[in-house]
């Protein structure tokens, strides 16, 4: 046997065994890398999904039987569906994003894209559900975060919903609103829909645990385009209330900002 056969032999033993030693190493590594996989997929699908219909059969024989809850104006959501809209609804509590949710994807099966708090989205119950709807996530300080994936997500909307209070009312009252429904709206060139939610505070505020049997009503307004020649904070913040007073009179309160 020649001395070049003898080093091929041995460099090729000395290898073999380098390899067999990190087996282990590389085991460990594929092992790692599929619970990372196997975690995020139950945490992106199979939670969300679970929950999702978890309370979805619950959640509507209570608005539908035990709150009798009634849509009025649908017929403004059936004429502007080729245009597009934006809805904008006053915000009081958990129902609300869940029964608008359910009567646009189970009864006008329309797909509609929701502006959601960061807060919501990052929740561990609420998150994952919220992850099964359509939406678009805000930061706390009301921008919407910064994402190619956020930017063209918007813009591709035609039906998009907001709460342009931002967050739930802490005792039922009307608490001002920002502006974003109407930038919105002149940026995408769509119409506000008015829609006015009532009984949902008093069928599950914010500061109880538990929702309880309460009549529920939503009422859809006329589309309104917001009158501005030039964006200014002023012109916006104008507007704003044009639009907060159409759903005050739709739930017949003043809106006091």
């Amino acid at each position: 046997m020649t001395d070049s056969i003898k080093i091929f032999i041995g460099n090729f033993k000395k290898h073999l065994i380098e390899t067999i030693k990190s087996i282990p190493y590389l085991i460990s590594v594929l092992f790692l890398q599929f619970y990372a996989f196997l975690k995020r997929f139950i945490r992106t699908k199979i939670i969300p999904n679970m929950l999702y219909y978890t309370l979805l059969y619950p959640l509507s024989f209570y608005y539908k039987f035990l709150c009798d809850c009634t849509f009025e104006g649908e017929a403004h959501i059936v004429e502007n569906l080729d245009e597009g809209f934006i809805i904008a609804a006053n915000h009081s509590s958990y129902l609300d994003w869940l029964v608008l949710n359910l009567n646009f994807v189970y009864k006008l099966k329309l797909s509609v894209a929701f502006l959601a708090k960061e807060k919501v989205l990052n929740h561990h119950i609420w998150g994952p559900i919220a992850s099964k709807c359509n939406c678009i996530e805000v930061k706390k300080n009301g921008r919407i975060a910064t994402s190619n994936r956020n930017d063209d997500h918007l813009s591709s909307q035609k039906y998009i919903v907001i709460f342009p209070e931002g967050t739930r009312t802490p005792k039922g009252e009307f608490i001002k609103a920002k502006t974003g429904v109407v930038k919105i709206s002149v940026a995408q060139k769509l119409p506000i829909i008015p829609t006015g939610l009532i009984g949902f505070y008093d069928a599950w505020p914010r500061h109880k645990i538990f929702p309880r049997p309460h009549k529920l009503k939503v009422i859809f307004g006329k589309p309104y385009y917001p009158k501005i020649d030039e964006i200014t904070k002023k012109s916006l913040e104008r507007e704003t209330r044009v639009v907060m007073s159409f759903i005050g009179k739709l739930i017949d309160k003043k809106y006091p900002f």
